[in-house]
Parts: structure tokens; C-alpha cells; sequence
């Protein structure tokens, strides 16, 4: 009868050996969920940059395409002096004219590095004339931060006899660059810079043709 009784319950070895593997189940489930979260913090973390690059990108081809070959003659610093042509670019910035949206007419665009603080890329948009609508100003908006640095070179002739080649400047020229290429780097690591966006300009070549038959 007692001997019966003994083996009916777990003796205390039996209840410490069953505590612990419990307690290295516990363990391994909780580094396999562990491991999960940061998979998936890491693909969530990917997906969001990689949502962030194609936006930046698609609205600074989308501007830039567009690009217009207009003479600036309305700013109020130069009325009436020499016609300075609209489009300029220098190794970290680039201003262009280019159509917001067509109910709104045209707009002059500046992409940017500002290097306050850890570094940004930032577009600035005016009104390329004179608006007397007092709802269309000057506006600015941060596309993309922390930037550690922006390159941006052209891809055009200097003149009509010149063969076309890349430059890391655009200024006091009368016509449009053929391309304009955008490197962004997020970080002093290289692996965090962005495939370089080549934007090919749709009315630079109708512009060198007419300059080239001349």
C-alpha cells in the first residue's frame, strides 16, 4: 500500500529536472521570438528606406525631367540687367524652372544640401512669375535627413563644337545639361548610399539640335 503510494507522485529530483528543461524551453522559445522581432524590425526598417529612396527619387525625376529652358528676367534684383538663364547647378545644389502642376503654371525648384545639424537634402520652390495670389510663396521642405553628402554633375557640351562630357558644374550657360546625375550618401558608411539617379532633361536635346543647326 505505501510502496503504491510513492510511485503514484513525482519525487522532488523528478519536479527539479522537469522545472528546468521548462525553464531551457522557455529560454530557446524566447530567442527564437527574439530573433523574429528583429527580423522583422530590420525588414520593416529596410522596407521604409527603401519606400523613402523611391519616393525622393521618383519626385526629383519627375521635377527635374521637366526642366524648361527660360531666361530669369523677373527677379526684382535684375530687371534690367543681363538675361541670366533659369537653370544653374553646382556640385551640391541645382535650381531649375520647371511645371508644378499644370493648374498651377510654372514654378522655380532648388534641391539642396544643407549642412546644419547632421546634413539634409532639402527643395525650395517659388513662383517663377510674379503671382498676386498671396496662397503661392516660397516654400521648403526637408526630403531626406540625416545626408552626409550630395554630389550632383551634369552631362552636356559647353559649346555646340564641343563633344558632350561630365561636369560637377552648370552655371552662366545658355542652354540645358543632356543629364544631370544625383549621389546621395545617408552616412559616413558606404554601404548607406543610394544607386546614383541619372535624370535624362526632355527638352535639352530639341535645345542642343537647334543650337548645333545654327
Amino acid at each position: 500500500m505505501s510502496s503504491q503510494q510513492r510511485n503514484d507522485g513525482f519525487t522532488l529530483i523528478e519536479i527539479l529536472i522537469g522545472m528546468a528543461l521548462l525553464s531551457i524551453i522557455m529560454m530557446l522559445l524566447f530567442s527564437v521570438f527574439r530573433v523574429g522581432v528583429r527580423s522583422w524590425d530590420s525588414g520593416e526598417k529596410k522596407a521604409t528606406e527603401t519606400n523613402q529612396q523611391l519616393i525622393v527619387q521618383s519626385f526629383i525625376r519627375s521635377q527635374l525631367a521637366r526642366t524648361r529652358p527660360l531666361y530669369d528676367n523677373f527677379d526684382d534684383d535684375n530687371i534690367e540687367g543681363e538675361p541670366v538663364f533659369s537653370f544653374a547647378g553646382t556640385e551640391s545644389s541645382v535650381q531649375f524652372v520647371s511645371a508644378f502642376q499644370a493648374r498651377e503654371g510654372l514654378r522655380k525648384f532648388s534641391f539642396f544640401f544643407d549642412p546644419r545639424g547632421e546634413g539634409s537634402l532639402k527643395v525650395s520652390v517659388d513662383p517663377f512669375f510674379a503671382t498676386f495670389d498671396q496662397d503661392i510663396g516660397h516654400e521648403e521642405l526637408t526630403l531626406i535627413e540625416p545626408v552626409d553628402l550630395l554630389t550632383i554633375s551634369y552631362f552636356g557640351q559647353e559649346t555646340a563644337e564641343d563633344d558632350p562630357e561630365w561636369s560637377d558644374s552648370w552655371e552662366d550657360r545658355r542652354a540645358l545639361p543632356l543629364l544631370v546625375k544625383f549621389e546621395i550618401q545617408l552616412s559616413r558608411d558606404e554601404t548607406q548610399q543610394w544607386p546614383p539617379l541619372i535624370v535624362r532633361l526632355r527638352n535639352a536635346e530639341s535645345l542642343t539640335k537647334r543650337r548645333s543647326d545654327q
